[in-house]
Order: C-alpha cells, then sequence, then structure tokens
C-alpha cells in the first residue's frame, strides 16, 4: 500500500475523533530503517512545540 493511501485509510479512521487527543503516526521502513510521522494531531503537534520551546529556553534554578 503506498504512503497516500495509508494516509488517506488514517484520515478516514480518526474521523470524528476528539480534537484535543494526542495522536502520533509513524511509518517505519523496514527496508531503509527511516521513521517518518504519517499523522499527526493538532494537539500532539502543539505539545510537541511546547516541548521544543521548552528544551531550548531551560528555566534557571
Amino acid at each position: 500500500m503506498s504512503k497516500h493511501r495509508l494516509k488517506q485509510k488514517i484520515n478516514s479512521l480518526l474521523d470524528g475523533t476528539p480534537e484535543g487527543d494526542d495522536i502520533t503516526i509513524l511509518y517505519h521502513n523496514p527496508v531503509t530503517g527511516e521513521v517518518e510521522v504519517l499523522y499527526q494531531s493538532p494537539a500532539a503537534k502543539r505539545l510537541e512545540a511546547e516541548e521544543n520551546k521548552e528544551q531550548s529556553n531551560p528555566t534557571e534554578q
């Protein structure tokens, strides 16, 4: 199954999922070992952005 078809299937499966759910779907290519994000919910994207921001600006204690 092509990546495009997988993405279509994922979108149809996730249709109606609550907006606040943190969902990330990864594709692991068994031949190359490459990992690619096929789908990331808006909530997961926000969480990832917040974590990256915290890592780049650690608070001094």
